[in-house]
């Protein structure tokens, strides 16, 4: 498989994810931390749908769509959401860029959320088993991170694994979680399957992207087309002008 973007270094030395993983957390990483703290603190405190229970969006709750991106289950998802976010997200940061990680982290999330709203309208258990919440998103970094480093190495815990064994033990353990009931483990084994989708480009084959992708591409070209017909009226304002001054010194210059 192809695998770009990302240089042939062995990570790791201590426990968890170090080495080229290290730095300081983004202003956009310590955002989403902090987001996912006060929605936990708010679910905690008031009676209202935060995390995706299809049913309920079925029902007008759309906010959960996107609020199940930064919100989880219990304060003990909460708490491994936040040590990945700040070890994976980060790194996923520096390989994308701010925007375009914040946007495959929202944009990402919601496409699972959409996913599993309808797999929970069309299939029975739906409201209980098809849920999802932030774990889901951090599935979906992890699916990158793990592509992305395909047959490279990192250190969890002081064990040493290719991202393709990292890719699969995570897979495995959603697979056994779901067996027993876990409704999050589908979303998570999703985001898993869409972080590899967006690495190696397939995600194009899929049913409306192309069409999502060109309209967005004609968009920004139509955008900056706009931009440019402003720029080019006020330099046209600004020569006009210009050319008027310097006519106006020659005529007085002929005069005196």
């Amino acid at each position: 498989m192809k695998r770009g973007g990302f240089d042939n270094r062995q990570f790791g030395g201590g426990g968890g994810f170090s080495g080229g993983l290290g730095g300081r957390p983004s202003q956009a990483v310590i955002g989403l931390m902090i987001a996912s703290t006060v929605m936990v603190v708010i679910q905690a405190l008031v009676r209202f749908p935060l995390i995706l229970i299809p049913s309920l969006v079925l029902k007008g709750a759309v906010w959960t769509l996107l609020t199940a991106t930064i919100t989880y289950f219990n304060p003990l998802s909460w708490l491994f959401g936040l040590f990945m976010l700040y070890f994976v997200g980060r790194t996923a940061e520096g390989m994308l860029g701010t925007r375009r990680f914040l946007t495959l982290y929202f944009a990402g999330g919601v496409l699972i959320n959409a996913i599993l709203t309808g797999f929970g309208f069309l299939l029975p258990r739906g409201e209980v088993f098809f849920t999802a919440s932030a774990f889901s998103v951090m599935s979906l970094l992890l699916g990158f991170f793990a592509t992305r480093l395909w047959r490279q190495t990192v250190m969890i815990y002081g064990i040493p694994m290719t991202g393709k064994t990292m890719f699969f033990v995570f897979a495995g353990i959603d697979i056994v979680f779901m067996l027993y009931g876990g409704g999050d483990s589908i979303g998570s084994l999703l985001g898993l399957g869409l972080g590899f989708l967006y690495v190696n480009g397939l995600s194009a084959r899929l049913p409306g992207v192309g069409w999502a992708k060109e309209k967005l591409r004609l968009w920004r070209i139509k955008r900056k087309y706009k931009n440019f017909k402003v720029v080019e009226s006020e330099m046209k304002e600004v020569w006009d002008d210009l050319e008027d001054r310097l006519n106006k010194r020659d005529r007085n210059e002929r005069i005196h």
